[in-house]
Order: C-alpha cells, then sequence, then structure tokens
C-alpha cells in the first residue's frame, strides 16, 4: 500500500509545483511553458535556437510551438526571424527583455529549490535524487 501513497505524493508534489510557479509567473505575464522556452533560449548558443529545436525539446506538436511562440514575440520576449543560411527554417532568439525574465524565472526557480529541502540534511537530498533517478529511468526505459 506504500507504493501507492508514494506515487501520490509525487503527483501532489508536481501540482504543487505548477501551482507555484504559475502563480509566481502570472506576475510576469507568463506560463510555465514560456518561461521554459525563455530558460532554453537564454542556455542556447548565442541564444538561439530553431523552431524545430523547440518543439522536439518540448515534446509538442509543430502547431503548439509556433502558437507559444507568437505570443512570446508579441510580447517582446523573443525575436523570430528566417535562418540566414536556409530560408525555409526559422529561429528564434531571445531578446533584451527575455533576457531580464529570465533572471526572475531563475530566481524563482532557486526558492523553490530551496523551500523544496528545507529541514532536509545533505544525506537525505542525495537519498532522494537516487530515488527519483532511478524512477524516472524506469519510466524512461519502458
Amino acid at each position: 500500500m506504500r507504493e501507492s501513497e508514494a506515487v501520490s505524493y509525487i503527483k501532489h508534489i508536481n501540482d504543487c509545483l505548477k501551482k507555484r510557479a504559475n502563480n509566481s509567473l502570472r506576475k510576469e505575464g507568463l506560463t510555465l511553458m514560456q518561461s521554459h522556452v525563455l530558460l532554453k533560449l537564454q542556455d542556447a548558443p548565442d541564444q538561439r535556437m530553431t523552431f524545430k529545436e523547440i518543439e522536439k525539446d518540448l515534446h509538442v506538436a509543430q502547431s503548439t510551438t509556433a502558437g507559444l511562440l507568437r505570443r512570446l514575440q508579441e510580447k517582446n520576449l523573443i525575436d523570430c526571424c528566417d535562418d540566414p543560411k536556409d530560408k525555409r527554417i526559422k529561429v528564434a532568439c531571445l531578446s533584451q527583455k527575455g533576457e531580464s525574465h529570465c533572471a526572475q524565472v531563475r530566481h524563482n526557480i532557486a526558492q523553490a529549490n530551496r523551500l523544496m529541502v528545507s529541514g532536509l540534511t545533505q544525506e537525505e537530498i542525495d537519498t532522494l535524487a537516487d530515488l527519483f533517478s532511478k524512477v524516472y529511468s524506469n519510466l524512461e526505459n519502458e
């Protein structure tokens, strides 16, 4: 019976994290998915990614990616252009405004991370990380 309790905790933790993230991002006018794109662009070489790379990273349909990037462009958080080498390829680039939003998003993530492990010893954190790694591997290898 503890198995279902453990799985239930994982779901509740996920729900709590999403709720906290969405509440904090709402103040920035962003969604969780939009913030994920901004952080990926910030970490990408030259802060640029093709639409196709973003689509694959998010594991969503092309139309979903296009709508997401269009909304980010409307908010002036990214710039979209054609690849200079191949005009058929669309590229998203992080704008200066998008860069400033990334700092706040990273701050919010760090704050949530600290909250999650508060009260745990380093050994408990290491054990938890090992256990979650195993759970993730089980799901990925299925």
